[in-house]
C-alpha cells in the first residue's frame, strides 16, 4: 500500500499563523523520498511531524528503510521549528521506527544551510540516529546505495 504523497495541510487557525515551507514525501522501494523547501515555521514543523512518524511506522513494517530529502531554496527555520523536529527524532527513536540511514542533501546554493547543517547532525546524535549531509543528491544515493541494509 503506498500512502499519499501530498496530504493537504491542516485547516487554518485565525489565532496562528498558516504553515510556511513546503514538503513533500513519496517511496521508491525502502525509501522515503522528500523534497522540502523552507523557511519553515513552526506549523509546518508539527504537521510535518505527523506525516513523517506515519510514513516511518508504515515502512517499519517491511524492515530497515532509509530517507533521502533534498532541500531546495531555504532551509531557514528558528529555534522552536527545530526543537519540533528535534522533539519528533527523538519519537521516532524511541518507538523503533526511524529510518535506517537518512541523507540530506543541502547545496552550497541553498539559503541557511551552513546554519541548519551543525543543527542537524546535533540532533540526530542527541537521538542516536544515522544522519549525512551531502552537497549532492547523487553523492547523497551512493552513500544510502553503499550501505547494506541490516534486518
Amino acid at each position: 500500500m503506498r500512502p499519499s504523497s501530498n496530504e493537504p495541510l491542516p485547516p487554518s487557525n485565525p489565532r496562528r499563523f498558516a504553515p510556511h515551507g513546503q514538503a513533500s514525501f513519496h517511496c521508491e522501494g525502502r525509501r522515503l523520498v522528500g523534497f522540502a523547501q523552507g523557511p519553515f515555521n513552526v506549523e509546518l514543523a508539527r504537521h510535518l511531524d505527523q506525516q513523517i512518524v506515519d510514513w516511518c511506522r508504515r515502512l517499519c513494517v517491511d524492515g530497515p528503510f532509509d530517507h533521502l530529502c533534498v532541500f531546495r531554496g531555504s532551509v531557514l527555520l528558528g529555534p522552536e521549528p527545530m526543537r519540533e523536529f528535534q522533539r519528533m527524532l527523538e519519537r521516532l527513536s524511541g518507538e523503533g521506527i526511524a529510518p535506517q540511514r537518512m541523507a540530506y542533501v543541502i547545496a552550497p546554493d541553498v539559503e541557511g544551510g551552513t546554519l541548519l547543517g551543525p543543527q542537524l547532525t546535533q540532533a540526530y546524535a542527541a537521538a542516536g540516529l544515522n544522519m549525512r549531509i551531502f552537497p549532492s543528491e547523487a553523492a547523497a544515493l551512493a552513500w544510502l546505495d553503499s550501505v547494506p541494509s541490516q534486518p
